[in-house]
């Protein structure tokens, strides 16, 4: 009796081997399977279908940018004044001559500080005869860490422009851009979605910014 019970469980164990690698080699032929016909695909120049037929034709309108449009960072000086320093003026008396505010004496020192970085000292005597960029008295008060940017405008919202500033081709960088009662519009009275734009913007801290100046491309 005790052979003919390992006699069983010996055959019980080779159909269990032999199921086991039945199920194996199928679930194998079923990937060489699908692997050959992929390859046929690809032989005939047919695409495979991707699972979201939809998914494609979404992304390329998602990062579809206006080709009429510059795109990044622009020079900023091109919109600025330029001023020669007369012999003992400091930021804060030019502030106060140019824009009858001596408080703007740190605003004028911020726009100039990237192109003079050894500039020291609001109420200090500057070189004479030294070139510095002053804001157009027409901008108002802001805070003189300004930048320009191109871009479209992807959107209108309240009184904020959301804009893709981004120079990548292939990226959609949606971004926010107040303005106000003090922003000045250059050549057009209102901008609309699509437009090719410029702006000239205050960084106001807190990633907060502000746009002083907008114009068409």
């Amino acid at each position: 009796m005790a052979i003919k019970l390992r006699k069983i469980k010996k055959l019980g164990g080779s159909k269990f081997l032999l199921t086991s690698a039945l199920f194996l080699i199928v679930i194998l032929l079923g990937f060489l399977v699908a692997w050959a016909y992929q390859g046929s695909q690809f032989e005939t120049g047919i695409p495979a279908a991707p699972l979201n037929p939809h998914a494609e034709q979404d992304k390329t309108e998602k990062h579809k940018k206006n080709s009429g449009c510059s795109y990044g960072n622009v020079p900023v000086t091109p919109y600025l004044n330029t001023y020669t320093v007369k012999e003992g003026e400091t930021f804060q008396t030019i502030a106060q001559n140019e824009f009858g505010d001596i408080s703007r004496y740190a605003e004028l020192y911020n726009i100039n500080r990237d192109k003079y970085p050894d500039l020291y000292g609001y109420d200090q005597p500057l070189l004479t005869g030294l070139k510095l960029y002053l804001p157009p008295k027409a901008w108002g008060i802001n805070s003189g860490r300004l930048s320009a940017k191109a871009g479209e405008i992807l959107e209108i919202v309240g009184s904020s422009f959301y804009l893709d500033v981004s120079s990548n081709l292939d990226y959609v960088n949606r971004s926010r851009y107040p303005y106000d009662n003090r922003t000045i519009f250059v050549d057009k009275k209102e901008f609309e979605k699509g437009d090719c734009v410029t702006i000239v913007v205050s960084d106001e801290g807190s990633y907060e910014y502000r746009i002083i100046r907008i114009s068409p491309q």
